[in-house]
Order: C-alpha cells, then structure tokens, then sequence
C-alpha cells in the first residue's frame, strides 16, 4: 500500500520544525516530504542536478532541508519519563554524548565528559530535538527530576 503520511516528527524534524524566516513551517511541507519519499523509492540514484524538473514547492522544501541537515546527523533519545525522542546534532556527536537544555541558552546542546578533568564537559553544539523546543522540555519535564546546577569556567 501507498503511504499517504509522513509522521510530524520525521518531517518537522527535517525542517527544525520552521519553515522560511523562521516561521512556522507550512502545512504543505508534509507533502513535500511525501513527494521526495515516493520520488527516492529507497534508490539512491535520483539525481537532484536537474531541479527545475522538479515542482517549486518541492525544491523549496528541500532546499530547506539541506540547509538544516548539513553538517549535522539523525539521532533518536529518550526523555527522562523513556519516550523516544528524535532530532538532529552535530556531526561529530555520537553515543555517550548527553543532551542538555541550559538554563537562558535557545536551543538545547549537546555535551560530552571532558577527557581532561573528571567533572567537566565540553560543548559539541547545538542540536534540535523535535518536542524540547522553544521550552517544550520544561514545560512536560517529569517533576521528580531534579534540576542540576553547574558552574562555568
């Protein structure tokens, strides 16, 4: 059977959930996404060189795309209550990493132990996390989880 859907946290996170200027993105950005999944068809061999064969709202979407999946990579988490969560992170990113919503920062990031000093870490960067934006996190954070307090150096 045909899929007539791509689920919100796959396309939205394809996009960081905004669409041009930062807005919302557009309701349309859905079947953009579904007409690239039907083109691709799991092959590898489409070409993209040639976009004007492609509709307008397509490449728009995709231009989109490509500006916010560049340099980064697909990871999936769980929150502290164990749902899975997906999003986006740097490149250099990788398991063991946490992710970390810093209290006045505007995005959630992305940290990992320091090899250096037992209690330090170092930023890798910023990260989306489709459903801890724009304070979602603390708005659904479990209660019982404690905040954690660090001091910068």
């Amino acid at each position: 059977p045909k899929s007539t859907s791509v689920p919100d946290h796959f396309w939205r996170t394809l996009v960081a959930d905004r669409g041009p200027n930062g807005i919302m993105p557009p309701p349309w950005y859905h079947d953009a996404c579904l007409y690239w999944l039907k083109k691709f068809n799991g092959s590898s061999r489409t070409s993209l060189t040639s976009r004007d064969d492609y509709p307008e709202l397509a490449r728009e979407f995709l231009a989109r795309v490509v500006n916010i999946t560049y340099t980064r990579r697909f990871m999936s988490l769980r929150d502290p209550d164990g749902a899975e969560l997906f999003g986006l992170a740097p490149n250099d990113s990788g398991r063991g990493d946490s992710v970390v919503i810093l209290q006045g920062c505007s995005v959630p990031v992305v940290l990992r132990r320091s090899d250096r000093c037992e209690m330090s870490w170092e930023l890798v960067g910023e990260c989306f996390v489709y459903g801890a934006m724009d304070g979602e996190a603390m708005l659904h954070r479990n209660k019982s989880s404690p905040l954690s307090e660090y001091e910068l150096v």
